[in-house]
């Protein structure tokens, strides 16, 4: 027993002189709401600690942003939001924070789908509704994750092409199997 205790005193002590290991500080990023989230979370992976404003089930279509919401913005290091006017709080939002962060338009490389000309300029926001779309989502992310952190820059493009990988595959499927549907009869109900 004494050689047992010896033992777990050694490596007690071996424990509290070994150098501390710095962890990695992560970065801190925003995330207007949840399917954004979804997108920035998976090319961020573990490098980035993800807080999204409006969480599955809230409808940020009328998010009104309270003051824990606007320190959120202020703390953030990115701040990642739909674009394409979709949320028509966000300048109010990150005026009001004062946020030094860098407001990232996930959609900014989706060509405009022209919509209801009466609603957002005649711009369809939901550009998310396309998976070959949100292949364009990943890309945006992923510069700006770089940008905003170069050490996991080669993180964030294997996370990047892997997700990618996945929603071409998608894509594909889906066309695949509208394809098996006669064009007359391809309706659509939402």
């Amino acid at each position: 027993m004494p050689r047992l205790l010896k033992l777990v005193a050694a490596a007690f002590v071996a424990t509290l002189l070994a150098p501390a290991v710095p962890a990695i500080a992560k970065l801190n990023v925003v995330a207007s709401f949840s399917i954004v989230a979804d997108i920035v979370g998976r090319v961020g992976g573990d490098r980035i600690e993800l807080i999204p404003l409006v969480g599955p089930g809230g409808d940020a279509h009328v998010f009104s942003p309270s003051p824990r919401d606007i320190a959120k913005v202020a703390a953030a290091d990115l701040f990642v939001v739909n674009g394409l006017g979709f949320e028509g709080w966000i300048e109010r939002i990150v005026e009001a924070s004062g946020t030094k962060a860098k407001v990232v338009f996930a959609a900014e490389r989706v060509p405009a789908v022209r919509s209801d000309p009466d609603q957002r300029g005649g711009i369809d926001p939901h550009a998310w509704q396309s998976a070959a779309n949100v292949v364009l989502y990943v890309v945006t992310v992923e510069r700006a994750l770089c940008a905003a952190d170069p050490a996991g820059c080669a993180e964030y493009a294997s996370n990047a092409a892997a997700y990618s990988n996945e929603l071409t595959a998608l894509d594909a499927e889906v066309r695949r199997v509208i394809a098996t549907i006669p064009a007359a009869k391809r309706k659509v109900i939402t």
